[in-house]
């Protein structure tokens, strides 16, 4: 052992500390699913049907927007044929874009980009909705991030509170997507 080696924190029988400021993963889902809770017009109920497997309406436009994309365009963005719902390569390629949110919803094949809510004031993008302000969302609980049961689940998971797409990343997939679907029908009716 050098010399080095013999003053390392640890060394000798001392006790290592951890910082008191170190955030963990667990820490982040609390501070998101509390501020995602602020949302809900009855915490209590919304928290409720969490636990219980299911989720909550969490209303849009104060805290959040909410960008309603069809899985064809976000596939075709991807380069991923059909309508269905999320592969690896597609919840790769979202987190890697969007760096925030998105839920998948199977009973209506769309995804759920979460941005910052004055998104919504001037939201103009053919195909890809924004939910109006005071409008609910079905959100589901921080921890779902897998597909059961056809229940919506988070395909890139909210990493703390308040984190969220920023609108032109939201625009470049939706254009992406929107000139790849395009490209596709000029070619197969060609």
């Amino acid at each position: 052992m050098g010399h080095d080696d013999e003053n390392a924190p640890g060394a000798a029988g001392e006790e290592l500390s951890v910082p008191e400021n170190i955030v963990t993963r667990a820490d982040r889902e609390l501070a998101a699913e509390h501020w995602l809770l602020s949302a809900a017009d009855d915490v209590e109920t919304a928290r409720r049907d969490w636990q219980a497997g299911g989720t909550a309406r969490i209303r849009a436009g104060a805290l959040f927007a909410a960008v309603e994309v069809p899985a064809a365009r976000i596939n075709a963005a991807v380069g991923v044929p059909g309508t269905s719902g999320p592969t690896q390569q597609v919840a790769r390629y979202l987190a890697a874009t969007l760096h925030g949110p998105v839920i998948y919803s199977s009973t209506q094949t769309s995804y759920f980009i979460l941005t910052v809510a004055s998104a919504a004031r001037n939201w103009r993008f053919p195909g890809a909705e924004c939910v109006p302000a005071g409008e609910y969302l079905s959100v589901p609980p921080t921890t779902a991030t897998v597909p059961e049961d056809g229940r919506p689940y988070w395909v890139v998971p909210m990493q703390s509170a308040g984190d969220l797409c920023r609108p032109l990343d939201v625009a470049a997939v939706c254009a992406t997507g929107h000139r790849a679907l395009n490209h596709r029908e000029q070619t197969d009716d060609g």
